[in-house]
């Protein structure tokens, strides 16, 4: 058999190389560690500025986008409102003229009921018509020869 001599110095020597070397791995472990947590968090922070930026870009052209939609819709709606509305006052105004020519025709006519009542009043006159009246009356019924004009 073999034996192996280890003193006592040799294996604290070789202990406190091992801690050492732990140590110095632990270390770069943890500066590594380090450096991926401030590159990742410097990631994080441009992907955050990219996604605010994206979002107020496309909350910008929503907004523009509304504001044209309504823009448009206003437009059509005052369109609307103005064409029917210049319907009605035309119609309106085509009745008002239809009335106030009837009306005229209506002073017209009362004008002429007032002549004919001052003709019929007038008992000289409505003897004159009269007897107009039942001359063309015996014309149309009876021949010449059936009766005699005085």
């Amino acid at each position: 058999m073999t034996s192996i001599s280890i003193s006592k110095t040799d294996l604290n020597n070789g202990l406190k190389n091992f801690n050492e070397k732990l140590r110095e791995n632990f270390s770069d472990f943890v500066n590594n560690q380090k450096t991926q947590n401030e590159a990742n968090n410097l990631k994080l922070g441009e992907l955050k500025t990219t996604l605010e930026n994206s979002v107020n870009k496309m909350q910008e052209s929503t907004e523009k986008k509304l504001e044209e939609m309504r823009k448009t819709v206003d437009e059509k709606l005052n369109e609307t409102l103005e064409k029917r509305l210049g319907e009605s006052f035309k119609l309106v105004s085509e009745r008002l003229e239809a009335v106030h020519k009837g009306l005229g025709d209506m002073q017209n006519l009362a004008k002429d009921v007032g002549n004919l009542n001052k003709t019929m009043n007038n008992v000289k006159s409505r003897g004159v018509l009269g007897e107009y009246q039942l001359q063309n009356l015996i014309k149309d019924l009876l021949t010449n020869e059936q009766y005699e004009k005085m």
